[in-house]
């Protein structure tokens, strides 16, 4: 084989060698160029919370005992505030049947009603639940469902974390008309009705147990925080 076959024998080869690794580098720049376009969307990291304080006082207005926790918003909650967003007919919601966890209904109120519960012990807290345990509803002895008085929010500001939060808070009593050995408040949800039957509970949470004589008054502040 002579110089000029040889030397026109490697150029091919460097051209098709060539040729191969442009190829594969537009494939690669391709590829990557897609795997960029095809990620998921970031999330704003918005999240429901919410914190309970309880604070009973005799009828002095004493203070006796300092209850505080962060309270569970349950899935009647969470898909309520989903329906309010975007629409949906009472299919889409809950009502009072144990085991679901849709919101049915008008949702024509808020959830700034405060209940309390008086079962003997805590009750265990879970996302299915949609009533309290044991509530002394139409006792007419200062415990029954009740609007909050006061409501107040901010506006998150968007720096820094900074969260949307809306305090909802109201006193019970003074109590009346109890048994001689007093009653027991161990547990608190927020309800958008003040009748058990037409309301959605949107957070609960226990209470260690407070036990209260006649006179005294229990103030039950919820912090839902948005953000």
């Amino acid at each position: 084989m002579n110089r000029n076959t040889t030397y026109a024998l490697f150029g091919v080869t460097f051209a098709l060698v060539a040729s191969s690794m442009v190829g594969s580098n537009l494939l690669s720049t391709q590829s990557y160029g897609l795997v960029a376009q095809d990620t998921t969307p970031s999330s704003d990291g918005m999240k429901i919370t919410g914190h309970v304080t309880t604070i009973a006082t005799d009828a002095d207005g004493h203070i006796k005992a300092y209850r505080q926790s962060d309270n569970l918003v349950v899935d009647v909650g969470k898909n309520c505030v989903t329906r309010l967003l975007f629409g949906g007919g009472i299919g889409t919601g809950r009502g009072l049947s144990v085991g679901t966890n849709d919101c049915v209904g008008g949702l024509n109120a808020p959830w700034t009603v405060i209940a309390v519960g008086n079962r003997t012990a805590a009750p265990t807290i879970a996302g299915t639940d949609h009533l309290l345990a044991s509530e002394p509803n139409g006792t007419n002895n200062g415990l029954n469902r009740q609007l909050s008085t006061s409501l107040s929010w901010t506006n998150s500001t968007g720096a820094g974390g900074t969260s949307s939060s809306t305090v909802i808070q109201t006193t019970f009593g003074p109590i009346s008309g109890l048994r001689a050995a007093g009653t027991q408040v161990t547990e608190s949800g927020l309800f958008n009705s003040t009748t058990i039957a037409a309301s959605g509970m949107f957070a609960h949470q226990a209470i260690t147990s407070l036990a209260l004589n006649n006179g005294d008054s229990i103030t039950i502040k919820w912090t839902i925080n948005v953000g």
